[in-house]
């Protein structure tokens, strides 16, 4: 911390974040998403997408076509934001938006999407996610070049992320301090539990231990789609 001042300042941040995030964390069972709560927090509307996330001064929104920080609504009324023509309202897991005279109401969480649209934000270059145990992996080749992986019970690896090979439509990285090795090839990979169709599959070696899952590239970064 550069001085007290700032450190409050990050402490009610770091509460507000945890705060809205907490009413709308899913279950955490053998068949979901690792326990980690995403920062950004994405709603399904009837014929809008939203992702939310809070900020010092407010609630950032990224719509279809910009991104815009509302500050909270001067009738004060809690979970409520609101900067020009644009009006953001929080019902627990629901939400309601209204832009430029359009409302759109009833907008749902959608607890899948918000993992990767948060890693996305984020500027994570890749990320993939198993199931039975659940299981998440993020690749950040531009920033800090690191390799993450969160499993459901609480454990956690992180290490830098070592050379990639590439063969034909494979890229592996393979770790020479420990028993990691990360294999990701451009083919499709159908997610067990949401359905949904990734571009990448996932074989991941850690610790004598073999793990599957789908994942995509999120960022245009060295070896992304």
């Amino acid at each position: 911390m550069i001085d007290a001042l700032e450190g409050r300042m990050r402490s009610v941040s770091s509460f507000v974040t945890f705060a809205f995030a907490a009413c709308c964390a899913p279950a955490i069972g053998a068949q979901t998403s690792p326990a980690v709560t995403p920062h950004a927090m994405s709603f399904v509307c009837d014929g809008l997408d939203v992702i939310a996330r809070t900020t010092q001064a407010g609630i950032e929104l990224t719509l279809p076509d910009r991104r815009v920080v509302l500050p909270p609504a001067p009738s004060g009324t809690a979970d409520e934001y609101q900067e020009g023509d644009i009006t953001f309202r929080r019902r627990g897991d629901q939400a309601d938006v209204e832009i430029g005279g359009t409302a759109y109401s009833n907008c749902s969480f959608n607890a899948e999407r918000s993992g990767w649209d948060d890693a996305k934000l984020r500027g994570i270059s890749f990320r993939a996610v198993g199931r039975a145990p659940g299981w998440s992996l993020e690749l950040d080749d531009q920033r800090s070049n690191e390799i993450s992986v969160v499993f459901a019970d609480g454990r956690s690896v992180a290490l830098p992320t070592p050379t990639p090979v590439v063969a034909g439509t494979r890229v592996t990285y393979k770790a020479s301090s420990r028993d990691f090795t990360l294999a990701i090839e451009t083919a499709s990979c159908r997610d067990p539990v949401s359905g949904e169709s990734l571009s990448e599959t996932v074989a991941l070696r850690l610790d004598g231990v073999d793990y599957r899952a789908c994942g995509r590239w999120l960022q245009r970064g060295q070896h992304g789609y």
